[in-house]
């Protein structure tokens, strides 16, 4: 099951809005609040984003920027440029706009969303940035937001931007050069380097903005309480629900 524009998809935007924990990473607030957002505009694998380093945010032109892709996972064959929708480059007051996050990790020349110095016995087959996609899934399914447990929210965005572009009529070649994931009848010969940049920059300032009014007001500031017993006892029973579905899943694929 995947996203509906109306629905789960602006459930999770406006809670990108909401002021972070002091209990949480920098990283993870990071995450939380700009991960949504450029899978929303970009159609990219989540992995894609949550291993981007500060260089692979890079201006084109005066007003373009875009990100580079690079062929780090098993389904991205070769490395890709695909260009920021201008709506998240807007977003934010000064020293809070995406840019900014990105120039602050640059002078610390450490990953945007997550910090290898927090590092705890990940693996070559489960690095540190599967974990961020991890936990951007498990906080979209739990409390303030409740994203449903049979959706996939963060395979959701991928989904939802190829059902737009289509609907906006998008280039479908281009389409398939943003989203890596080009159509077998496409031009193989047709190659990802910077003369397609503009273009793809104009294709995808095609997918309409999400209206999403908490964007208009100061951030909602992040309430925290402590948990009763009603609380852990819910808590533990999303778990098992969550066990029961990847369970499920695991049997689906077998």
């Amino acid at each position: 099951m995947y996203f509906r524009v109306s629905g789960e998809a602006k459930r999770i935007l406006t809670a990108t809005l909401v002021a972070p924990s002091d209990f949480i990473s920098v990283e993870m607030a990071a995450a939380r609040r700009w991960l949504p957002w450029l899978c929303a505009y970009s159609g990219a694998r989540v992995n894609e984003l949550t291993s981007l380093r500060p260089e692979d945010i890079a201006p084109y032109g005066i007003k373009l920027w875009a990100m580079k892709i690079k062929p780090s996972l098993e389904k991205t064959k070769t490395w890709r440029v695909v260009p920021i929708h201008s709506h998240i480059i807007e977003q934010g007051d000064e020293g809070e706009r995406f840019l900014d996050y990105v120039a602050a990790r640059a002078k610390l020349n450490k990953p945007l969303f997550y910090d290898p110095d927090r590092r705890r016995g990940g693996t070559v087959r489960h690095p540190q940035f599967h974990k961020v996609a991890e936990r951007i899934g498990q906080w979209v399914h739990g409390p303030g937001i409740n994203i449903p447990y049979d959706v996939k929210p963060n395979h959701g965005w991928r989904h939802l931007f190829k059902s737009v572009a289509r609907h906006v009529k998008m280039d479908r070649e281009f389409e398939g050069f943003i989203t890596g994931h080009r159509p077998k009848d496409s031009n193989a010969g047709n190659d990802y380097g910077d003369r397609w940049i503009e273009t793809m920059a104009a294709e995808i300032e095609k997918y309409p903005r999400y209206e999403i009014a908490a964007l208009n007001h100061p951030p909602v500031p992040h309430k925290r309480r402590r948990r009763t017993n009603f609380d852990v006892e819910v808590a533990k029973a999303e778990k098992e629900k969550r066990k029961a579905v990847r369970a499920s899943r695991a049997l689906d694929v077998g």
